[in-house]
């Protein structure tokens, strides 16, 4: 279901479902700029409600699809819909839009040969990466990027991203920021290389049209931090802000409003 109330939370202005037969999973929701909505998530719906023209019409195979769907300004009009994804399992988390209105969708391909994900010409590449970004049209008719990162093996406790925020700067430059287990890409100009707990915060910038990845780090200290519950956003002009749940060993800078974590509680807010 999408619905939208009005500016006091007063009166319900429209509502509408939208989905197929089986089970279908909403995870992210964007404004299109004229009052519109597009939301990205998973679905294992046969007959998902997709629009003549899209990217993918039709089922990609696999037990779950990611699916992207633009609904007009009154919840009246699909305006367009698609799949996305390849004939493995494939899911749906974050989207985000630049100043082009271009769709871009932080995607998991969490089972099936890495052979079923072929890169576009020119994007970034991670051979067997299991976190995708795409870039769609407006339309929804065209994929124009598609890039992998990260590691060849899906495993939520050995080889894992959990995304928290998904972006596009004012250049174009793609954000992702979550938190991350072991054998994510770094850069030589990180601010941590390496976990040492297979529970930090990560983050990386792929650059324009995911052409290549520019920044990857890990950040944290001797013990885990989550974003999971946290909140992460980007602004246009590409600065990270981040609220996480961090420890006694999270590093802080010199002026913080409270340079140490309470005595009494295992994890505060950084």
């Amino acid at each position: 279901v999408a619905f939208k109330l009005d500016s006091a939370l007063q009166h319900l202005l429209w509502s509408t479902y939208f989905g197929g037969s089986t089970k279908d999973c909403a995870n992210a929701l964007r404004l299109d700029g004229s009052g519109g909505i597009y939301c990205v998530g998973t679905t294992d719906s046969h007959n998902f409600p997709t629009t003549t023209g899209s990217a993918a019409p039709a089922y990609l195979g696999g037990g779950l699809d990611c699916f992207i769907t633009h609904i007009n300004s009154n919840g009246s009009v699909l305006l367009s819909s698609s799949y996305v994804g390849t004939a493995g399992n494939d899911l749906g988390y974050l989207l985000a839009l630049d100043n082009d209105k271009n769709i871009f969708i932080y995607s998991l391909f969490t089972s099936g040969s890495s052979s079923l994900f072929s890169p576009t010409p020119g994007a970034y590449d991670a051979p067997n990466g299991r976190n995708i970004v795409y870039k769609l049209t407006a339309d929804l008719s065209q994929i124009l990027v598609k890039s992998r990162f990260g590691t060849p093996i899906f495993n939520p406790t050995s080889s894992f991203l959990a995304a928290a925020s998904f972006g596009v700067d004012s250049c174009g430059n793609i954000y992702i920021a979550g938190d991350a287990t072991a054998n994510f890409p770094t850069t030589p100009n990180a601010i941590k290389q390496n976990t040492n707990n297979n529970a930090d915060l990560y983050f990386c910038v792929l650059t324009k049209n995911a052409a290549a990845l520019s920044y990857g780090s890990y950040y944290g200290g001797i013990k885990s931090e989550w974003a999971t519950w946290g909140i992460c956003k980007v602004s246009e002009s590409g600065i990270l802000y981040y609220s996480f749940n961090g420890n006694s060993s999270t590093p802080v800078s010199s002026n913080a409003y409270a340079s140490s974590n309470m005595p009494a509680d295992p994890g505060n807010t950084y």
